[in-house]
This record gives C-alpha cells, sequence and structure tokens, in this order.
C-alpha cells in the first residue's frame, strides 16, 4: 500500500518543505521508514531541495548587492558595494544548513539516509553558486578566499564590536566542513594569519590557536603545520626581544 501511494506522496513533498509543515514531513517519514526502498527517492528529492534553496540565497544576496550598487552614483563606491561580503555571503550559507539540518533531527531522526543527503546538498550549493563560481567562469571557487576572509574579520581587532558579535568559530567549521578545497582555504587563511601576527592585529592569541586546534582536529596535524610554525616564530621573537632588553639593561 506504501509503494503504490509513494509517487503521489513525492510529489507532494516539496510542497510540504516550502510550507515548513514538519508534522506532516515527520508522518511521511514514519511511513516510508517502514518500507526501507521508499526512503532514498524522498532523501533525493530533499537533496534537490536543499540545494535549490541555497542556490536561491545566494542569488538573493547577489542581486540585492548588485541593487543597491546601481543606485549609488559614485562609481568607486557602486563598484566596492558590488563586492560580497564575507560576513553576508557565510551567513547565507549557514542559515540554509541549519534551516535543514534541524529538519532532518526533527523530522526524520537523524536517519543516515538524510543527513548524507543534507551533506551531499550543502557541499554542492556551497561550492557552486552564483558568487563562488559565476556563470561562464573557469576559475576555482571563492568560498574557501571568503571563509578565510570572514575568519579575518572575526578574529582581528576591530573597533566595531557589533560588527562581529554575531560571529563565532562555530560558523568557520561548518562551512570548513564542506568546502571542497580545502588547501585553497589554508592558503588564503595562512597569508591573512600572517598579516595578523605580523601587525598585531589579532584582537586574542588564545582564539587564534582555538581555530587552528578545531581545523587540526576536522583535518590533520599535517594541514595545520605551517600555521603552528607561524605562532612558533612569533613567540620564539617574542622571547628574544626580552632577552635583548635584559641583556641590554645589564650593560647599563
Amino acid at each position: 500500500l506504501i509503494v503504490d501511494h509513494s509517487q503521489t506522496m513525492y510529489e507532494e513533498f516539496s510542497n510540504l518543505l516550502d510550507q515548513n509543515q514538519i508534522d506532516y514531513i515527520a508522518k511521511m517519514f514514519n511511513l516510508f521508514n517502514r518500507v526501507p526502498s521508499t526512503l532514498e527517492p524522498l532523501a533525493k528529492i530533499f537533496a534537490d531541495y536543499i540545494e535549490t534553496q541555497g542556490l536561491k540565497s545566494i542569488d538573493n544576496l547577489l542581486n540585492d548587492a548588485q541593487n543597491e550598487a546601481s543606485r549609488e552614483s559614485d562609481p568607486k563606491k557602486a563598484a566596492s558595494m558590488k563586492q560580497v561580503d564575507p560576513k553576508l555571503y557565510i551567513k547565507s550559507l549557514i542559515q540554509v544548513y541549519q534551516t535543514f539540518q534541524a529538519i532532518v533531527v526533527s523530522a526524520f531522526q537523524s536517519n543516515p539516509i538524510f543527513v548524507k543527503a543534507l551533506d551531499s546538498a550543502c557541499r554542492s550549493y556551497i561550492n557552486n553558486n552564483a558568487i563562488a563560481k559565476p556563470a561562464n567562469s573557469k576559475s576555482t571557487s571563492k568560498t574557501p578566499d571568503l571563509l578565510a576572509k570572514y575568519s579575518d574579520n572575526l578574529l582581528k581587532k576591530n573597533k566595531d564590536a557589533d560588527a562581529t558579535s554575531d560571529m563565532s568559530a562555530d560558523d568557520i567549521m561548518i562551512v570548513f566542513k564542506f568546502i571542497t578545497d580545502k588547501d585553497a582555504f589554508e592558503t588564503h587563511y595562512r597569508r591573512l594569519l600572517a598579516r595578523r601576527l605580523i601587525h598585531g592585529t589579532s584582537s586574542s592569541e588564545e582564539a587564534e590557536e582555538t581555530i587552528i586546534q578545531r581545523l587540526q582536529a576536522e583535518n590533520s596535524l599535517e594541514y595545520t603545520s605551517k600555521m603552528t610554525k607561524m605562532f612558533q616564530d612569533v613567540r620564539a621573537s617574542n622571547e628574544l626581544k626580552i632577552l635583548f632588553k635584559e641583556e641590554v639593561q645589564k650593560d647599563w
């Protein structure tokens, strides 16, 4: 009976997602869960829906930036306004993920098939969207670069505390999990970290180390080895300065 009516329910599934009918989605899942073979098609529809919503979210963000720039009379300001704000971009990616991650937990009881569908869809729209890879562009995804810039804004000293009040290390790790070119992120992140260390603009050494430790846990010790070495070099330099001052004072 379930199999005979499955196609009708599949066709209604997207409407339930549109209307955020979590209770009905949960009932549908409990019904299909009695016939495991019916879950994969439902998960496929779920993944496609998530990807579509992720792409729409980024399209809306890009359109808003372009519309705002078109209203600016100063050409230089208009050009700068077309540049994507890393914070808005990363937050848009995360909002879509969190919306459907909640559905996976509440309606699908964290079933592995739907967890996998969520991960697959997020990996797709996070790495390939209108901002990360503009139409007809052959360049690599911009998401690793924008995530590194988001991290830089979070970790460097900022006169406006409100600008970073809703930013967190958790945000970085959520998106990092899904980016496919993690080496590109490491390159961008390390370059910005070097600037913070050289110019002394880090808001907190503890926060810097926490991010590196979390990146290491998510990837590998080798992945963060260059970043760790940078911290060791800075510490060694500071210790050498202290010893030098002490020796100079002895001579006086």
